[in-house]
């Protein structure tokens, strides 16, 4: 984390109503928009510049916390890394929703239906495997040493 990372980090946490979704003030964006002025002004930075910081340091968080928990299986006494120790304070407010897919879900539903193509009409199966193939061919699949 720069100095600008870590001087805002510091000066965002002063104005709870930014980062504490519960509160009031925190869908009044008035109020929002005059904190971000306060803080940049105390920074003597650019507002914008201060709100883009801001959003890429949370969004680094999240990033850092889905690995770090991707690798809640290594050895004990691993650190964590530094960035999810100085912005430990938000872990009660910022709440990352995992992310799903139905895409098998939906692929297994319609995979009896047909889609016109140019060559005449086939299953939403062989298009997906024809696809899927064609990707196997720019992309091979990469083999593993313990399962070649």
């Amino acid at each position: 984390m720069d100095q600008l990372e870590a001087d805002l980090s510091e000066v965002v946490r002063q104005y709870r109503h930014l980062y504490d979704p519960a509160r009031k003030e925190h869908r009044d964006s008035g109020r929002v928009q005059n904190s971000w002025q306060e803080i940049a002004k105390r920074l003597g930075r650019d507002e914008v510049v201060c709100k883009r910081a801001w959003k890429n340091l949370r969004d680094r968080l999240a990033k850092t916390r889905k690995r770090a928990k991707q690798r809640s299986g290594a050895e004990g006494g691993c650190r964590p890394p530094p960035l999810l120790v100085e912005l430990s304070w938000l872990d009660k407010f910022v709440k990352h929703r995992a992310t799903d897919s139905n895409f098998y879900e939906t692929l297994a539903s319609t995979e009896d239906a047909v889609v016109p193509t140019t060559s005449g009409e086939t299953s939403v199966k062989t298009l997906f495997f024809a696809l899927q193939s064609d990707c196997y061919t720019c992309h091979p699949p990469v083999s593993h040493p313990k399962h070649p």
